[in-house]
Parts: C-alpha cells; structure tokens; sequence
C-alpha cells in the first residue's frame, strides 16, 4: 500500500489520517469546538497530544461514538 501501513488491528492506515483537528472533529461530534475541548480536558475522548497539537484518529473518533450508543427499548 503506498503511502500507508497496517495497523495492528488490520485495518489499512493512510498517511494523514491520524491529522483530524479539533475542527475537523466537530464533523464527528455534535457541537461547537468549546464542547470538544471540554471532552479533551476531561479525558472523555480519545486524542493524540503532539506537542502542542492535538489531534484525532477518525477510526478511534467513529469508535468511540458507537461505544457511546446507548440501545433504544420498546415500550409495551
């Protein structure tokens, strides 16, 4: 794969995928930057500190929503 590699889950990873900006995470998480930077200081979401950047992988982004799905029940 050129430009990539493997992760050791298998899945492919491309470079720059891992360069997803608080900005760019609102795409994935509902609300404003202020909100993202919230779950950032509490530890609620998972991020990548390099340097004075952070930065998201998409995959633990898209993980991290459906570990956050609570089920729907049917009333009787």
């Amino acid at each position: 794969m050129a430009g990539g590699s493997i992760a050791p889950d298998g899945r492919a990873l491309v470079a720059g995928t891992v360069a997803t900006s608080i900005g760019d995470a609102g795409i994935y998480v509902p609300g404003d930057r202020g909100f993202v930077r919230r779950l950032i200081a509490e530890r609620r979401i998972p991020f990548c500190k390099i340097g004075k950047f952070v930065r998201f992988d998409p995959y633990e982004i898209e993980e991290w929503i459906e570990s956050q799905r609570v089920a729907a029940f049917e009333l009787d």
